[in-house]
């Protein structure tokens, strides 16, 4: 999209597009820091909880709504199970 500025009549364009990611390096997959947390819990762990125990664990966001990142990544964590009322936990291996 382009405006033009009324003083000289120059096309000034926006800048569109995402934002810079944050450079992974040697930063763990958020896959990677959720198993890791619910595996230490014995209880299960609400979606604010694990945000805010993702966060303590030094792993770098720009979200600006990072709880819906943690929801739809633990959606595709294979293990995790939703206990309704209560949080998320490892589903139990029964072997």
């Amino acid at each position: 999209m382009s405006h033009t500025n009324g003083r000289n009549g120059k096309v000034h364009r926006r800048k569109r597009g995402r934002k810079k990611k944050v450079r992974r390096g040697e930063q763990s997959s958020l896959k990677d820091v959720l198993t890791d947390i619910l595996q230490k819990s014995k209880r299960p762990i609400s979606g604010q909880k694990l945000a805010e125990k993702v966060l303590k664990t030094g792993y770098k966001t720009t979200s600006k709504n990072f709880i819906t990142v943690i929801w739809v990544a633990l959606r595709n964590v294979d293990g995790v199970e939703n206990v309704p009322g209560k949080g998320y936990r490892l589903k139990s291996s029964k072997g």
